[in-house]
């Protein structure tokens, strides 16, 4: 009961930070004295990540994930940016030769990264747009992290070997989230 009291009350400040960014014309600086600034290079890496990671799923859902990245970030397990942990991974260098590096195939944190598969997105879609308010709310400190300092999630379609090893503390849509014991 304690659970779903915060998922609800997370969707709540989440929702209205949302609404409240959205029908706005300020900027985020703006928005308030007490929120953190958001770097777009950072908050343009969350967007990404919840746009492939949740797209299609709930607000909730889309939250999770992006607190998950947050609580990563405040982990010393984990890069301290948003764009380091989504992009954590091995990488090898172009069969080219001309210095670009890419993650090797299924071998990062978020399989979309390195999948193989365009990361494109739809920037003009309103799954983006969503996304990247999402992301705003997330990172600008506005949504109260229901996931109880979640640091992991699958979909309820794997098992992964390290699901053991942590303490299951949601499942929103079709993942489910973990935390350390």
């Amino acid at each position: 009961m304690k659970l779903v009291a915060a998922i609800i009350f997370g969707i709540v400040v989440g929702a209205v930070s949302i609404v409240s960014f959205k029908s706005s014309n300020q900027s985020i600086a703006s928005i308030s004295q007490n929120v953190k600034i958001v770097d777009t290079t950072e908050r343009d890496c969350l967007a990404q990540n919840i746009y492939h990671e949740a797209r299609g799923e709930s607000l909730a859902g889309a939250l999770a994930v992006g607190l998950v990245v947050k609580n990563r970030t405040k982990d010393h397990r984990y890069p301290d940016t948003y764009c380091g942990v989504i992009k954590q991974g091995p990488t090898r260098e172009s069969w080219k030769g001309n210095g670009q590096t890419y993650p090797v195939r299924f071998k990062c944190q978020f399989t979309w990264y390195c999948d193989g598969k365009s990361d494109e997105v739809d920037t003009t879609s309103e799954e983006w747009n969503r996304s990247v308010m999402v992301a705003n709310a997330v990172i600008g400190g506005r949504v109260y992290d229901f996931t109880d300092g979640a640091t992991h999630y699958h979909t309820y379609e794997v098992n992964p070997k390290w699901g053991y090893m942590f303490k299951q503390v949601a499942q929103i849509d079709s993942h489910i989230f973990y935390r350390r014991p």
